[in-house]
């Protein structure tokens, strides 16, 4: 008898005791990259974003979110960002793949005006509901499972956390992104840099693997500039150090030591 790759990975996964999976999402969060391949297709996906994995690893960030924790590097920078943009009036934020909405939840004691931020958040249902448990009277946050019709909504911030280089039509995404005519587009820990742009397979949380992009960052620059675009501010993310996580068919010219986070505003 012939069994799939994947679906002997469900079993082993549906027949592993709770305690034993948690060990191992713990250990799989220092992903690791493997292949170069032409195209996702050519990589193969086992859709780790509908695991049970990537479900307990988003509870568990959610709860961290609401710790009330001190803002530092990608997260400082999005409040920073936001701050300043919505420190006289309302802004509306498209918060893209944003799972739980952790980052808002995180992020909104430090909101100097939080009742100046209107915080959309698109993602799967499961996700969403468990990020809408937790919205209180306070929270100016709201949740979608598909993009809101262009022409009836306009947003002033569009931001993308650690999701455009899983996305296979990454260009198509983001011009889709660009009918709502954002002032400012953030993009955090972006998988970018002076690298030439290519495919590799990830292992993620959980029991799977998916295809993911590294990206040319002065192609990404060139691509917002053409459409009216100036970079605002751009950082390496080194608290996402990624150097370890390579294997050896991952050329060290193709590498980069860290994801980065840029802010574009446009002209």
């Amino acid at each position: 008898m012939k069994f799939n790759a994947s679906v002997l990975k469900d079993i082993i996964a549906g027949i592993t005791p709770l305690s034993v999976k948690r060990l191992y999402w713990k250990s799989m969060r220092s992903a690791a990259f493997s292949g170069v391949f032409k195209d996702f297709a050519e990589a193969g996906d086992e859709h780790p974003w509908e695991s049970e994995g990537w479900i307990e690893l988003s509870r568990q960030k959610l709860q961290a979110a609401l710790s009330g924790a001190p803002l530092d590097g990608y997260l400082g920078l999005t409040a920073e960002t936001i701050n300043e943009l919505s420190g006289e009036k309302t802004i509306k934020v498209l918060d893209f793949a944003g799972g739980t909405g952790f980052v808002y939840y995180r992020i909104f004691p430090f909101l100097a005006a939080p009742d100046n931020v209107l915080w959309h958040v698109v993602d799967n249902a499961t996700l969403i509901d468990m990020g809408r448990s937790h919205k209180t009277e306070r929270h100016r946050l709201a949740f979608f499972e598909t993009l809101p019709p262009a022409l009836d909504n306009n947003y002033d911030v569009v931001y993308i956390n650690a999701s455009l280089q899983y996305i296979d039509d990454h260009v198509g995404l983001l011009k889709k992104l660009l009918t709502y005519r954002p002032r400012c587009i953030i993009l955090t820990r972006l998988l970018a840099g002076d690298i030439k742009t290519y495919v590799t397979s990830q292992i993620n949380v959980g029991w799977h693997k998916t295809p993911c992009r590294f990206l040319n960052a002065r192609e990404i620059i060139s691509f917002f500039d053409q459409e009216g675009f100036d970079v605002l501010k751009s950082a390496p993310n080194r608290a996402e150090c990624l150097s370890g996580h390579y294997d050896k068919s991952i050329p060290t010219a193709m590498r980069i030591p860290c994801s980065m986070d840029i802010v574009f505003r446009r002209r």
